[in-house]
């Protein structure tokens, strides 16, 4: 397993390199929703999310289906954009 990493802002995302699943931690997150999309590094979208946070952490499943490579995931929380690269195997 990978160590996680810390995007800074009390927020962490593991595992990565990804194979299914990815977590998303969020200290203190208040947002009851939100809106998370993964694009392709060539722009492209390639799945959208919407989903809560549940302790602290939103999990984003079935990412089997992604071709190896690199992603981004793009999510707004707090009026701020955030975005961190993820390795799909």
């Amino acid at each position: 397993a990978t160590a996680p990493i810390d995007l800074g802002m009390n927020q962490i995302y593991y595992p990565n390199p990804v194979d299914n699943e990815l977590n998303i931690i969020v200290e203190n997150a208040t947002e009851q929703n939100v809106s998370l999309k993964i694009h392709r590094m060539d722009g492209q979208l390639v799945k959208t999310y919407v989903q809560p946070f549940k302790d602290n952490t939103i999990t984003l499943k079935n990412l089997g289906s992604l071709s190896g490579g690199m992603y981004v995931v793009v999510y707004t929380m707090n009026n701020t954009n955030y975005s961190f690269r993820f390795v799909k195997r």
